[in-house]
């Protein structure tokens, strides 16, 4: 895991800014989620990525249906049915 060289403070309600540079670097935007990860002492944060309901794929053009997001294979193998 590489350093990245910078201390940052934990405000009074908990909250964590991620650096400008660091979110630049890792394509990261205003309104993209994160999702954190525990192991022993550690955490890991990862942008959230949608995946597919149903084979849980990570593909960038789901659709969305009631509620469900799915991948075109997926939505074919439904359609087949």
């Amino acid at each position: 895991m590489k350093k990245a060289g910078v201390t940052i403070p934990i405000d009074a309600l908990g909250r964590v800014v991620i650096p400008k540079e660091l979110r630049r670097q890792l394509n990261w935007n205003e309104e993209d989620r994160v999702e954190f990860f525990v192991e022993n002492n550690s955490v890991t944060i990862k942008k959230f990525s949608y995946g597919c309901s149903c084979c849980k794929k990570v593909i960038s053009d789901l659709k969305e249906v009631d509620g469900v997001r799915l991948c075109r294979s997926c939505i074919e193998k439904i359609k087949s049915s």
